[in-house]
């Protein structure tokens, strides 16, 4: 409820996140409902593709292993507001005044828990993000490859000739 309150008072186009990633964090159905609202309410999404004024690019989200109902998300894929993608056909555009949200999952299988979720005292600790990029770039930056500038940005050893 927090997230989608929190959207419904600074969600613009400016603002608007391309995606998403909200999978274990025992979102419920009511959660679900509450966020979809604000993203069906919005005209941020589809984001506008400026190559092609008609096509869009909806919310990319993940919702895996929260305690969603089945019946809620497929309701929210037959009113037309989210689409499904694979990670194997990868997120899809489509027309601009089309789905708002790219949904990872199957037809068949929205990889959802069943049961109560924990109190946040009984929740387990959040994974560890192993933040590739970080480490290439902590990498470069030890080897001298690359060099801060001025705390704005990186040059490459080259560049400074």
């Amino acid at each position: 409820l927090l997230l989608a309150e929190y959207l419904r008072g600074n969600l613009s186009k400016e603002t608007a996140p391309a995606e998403m990633h909200l999978s274990d964090c025992a979102i419920t159905a009511e959660g679900f409902k509450h966020l979809m609202a604000v993203i069906e309410e919005s005209d941020v999404y589809p984001l506008k593709d400026e190559r092609r004024p008609d096509q869009g690019w909806p919310l990319y989200l993940r919702l895996e292993n929260n305690y969603i109902s089945n019946e809620a998300i497929q309701e929210k894929i037959d009113s037309g507001l989210i689409q499904l993608f694979t990670k194997q056909w990868g997120a899809k555009k489509g027309p601009a005044d089309g789905a708002k949200v790219n949904l990872l999952g199957e037809d068949w299988n929205f990889r959802q828990r069943s049961g109560k979720p924990p109190s946040p005292e009984e929740a387990r600790p959040p994974k560890m993000v192993k933040d590739r990029s970080a480490e290439v770039l902590q990498s470069n930056l030890a080897r001298g490859l690359v060099m801060p500038v001025g705390g704005k940005g990186l040059k490459g050893r080259d560049s400074q000739r």
